[in-house]
Formats: C-alpha cells, structure tokens, sequence
C-alpha cells in the first residue's frame, strides 16, 4: 500500500468519535476534491503523518481504507 490519504470521517471512526470530537490532529497535508461537480473540499491526512501522530489509529485507518477498497460502493442506477 502506498501511502493513501485520509479523510476526517476514517480518522473519527478510527478513534471511535464523531468528526466534531476527534483529538487534536496534526496540520493537514492536502485538501481532497470531495465531488467532481465542485463541492466543498475535505482535509487529507497522509498515513504517514498520522501514523507519527498516533500508530494505533493509523493502524486502524489502515484497515477501514483497506475494507473500503475491497468492497466497493455500486453506482446509484
């Protein structure tokens, strides 16, 4: 696995909290392009970086994002 980028909502669940009650992270590295149509962009954590910040969820979102690739969401017909 390279090393992926990851949005707030894997690193809350990760820490078992809600987006609005994660711990103090570190700086993001990139905002993500949310939409293709334009939307709001999301902050980026590289693995990485989280990984220096905390291991344990790191290691957890590691495992969601691995999850989420193995079983992909089906386009809405």
């Amino acid at each position: 696995m390279t090393d992926p980028l990851v949005r707030i909502e894997v690193i809350a669940a990760a820490d078992n909290h809600s987006r609005r009650r994660v711990s103090t992270l570190p700086p993001p590295d990139t905002l993500i392009r949310v939409h293709q149509g334009g939307g709001m962009p999301s902050k980026g954590w590289k693995l990485s970086t989280l990984r220096a910040w905390n291991p344990a969820v790191a290691d957890r979102c590691a495992a969601i994002l691995d999850a989420l690739e193995k079983v992909p969401l089906k386009k809405a017909a």
